[in-house]
């Protein structure tokens, strides 16, 4: 069965949580992991403006 569009946007929704609470609990000090989290920041953005913008349907 495919996944419908709310679903989708729940599911974006909750990973861009998961990637916003990961980023609370990063160590600052790690430059690498500070690198790999922004990269995780800029694509839970994007999914989240194509969220609100209607484009993830």
């Amino acid at each position: 069965m495919a996944e419908q569009p709310a679903d989708r946007q729940a599911a974006t929704i909750a990973r861009a949580r998961a990637t916003l609470a990961a980023s609370q609990q990063l160590d600052m000090g790690d430059e690498r992991a500070v690198a790999r989290m922004l990269g995780r920041l800029e694509v839970a953005i994007a999914s989240l403006l194509d969220v609100l913008d209607g484009e993830d349907q």
